[in-house]
């Protein structure tokens, strides 16, 4: 079972392009952020997601944890004013994620899914 720590837990088998319960507020990762791309952590269990909101420029994370299975792919063909363009998190149940932006796509697993301000 995957753990969620400062919004709302995603559902099962679905698109996801909001955040919800936030320390921001409701975030709306598609129309209302701009993706500035993606960390992976030395040991490589830890995957962190940047972000910053398009209106207020607030910069914040997605951070997926205990990441194993972690699969990057970046993208070469993508229109250069949609850089910052992310399209949205699959849940695929078990602790299986999937994501995809302009400039990347992936999959991991993860048994935690943390919203992080300080990002």
């Amino acid at each position: 079972m995957t753990m969620f720590f400062g919004m709302m837990p995603w559902g099962i088998e679905s698109e996801i392009i909001y955040c919800q319960q936030t320390a921001m507020g409701d975030v709306d990762l598609h129309n209302a952020a701009d993706f500035l791309g993606a960390h992976e952590s030395e040991d490589g269990h830890t995957l962190t997601l940047r972000f910053r909101t398009t209106e207020e420029q607030a910069p914040f994370g997605i951070r997926f944890e205990n990441v194993t299975d972690l699969e990057i792919k970046d993208k070469r063909d993508y229109y250069p004013g949609d850089k910052s363009l992310f399209y949205a998190f699959h849940s695929l149940g078990d602790g299986l994620f999937e994501f995809e932006a302009a400039i990347m796509e992936g999959k991991l697993k993860a048994t935690g899914v943390v919203f992080d301000v300080a990002s």
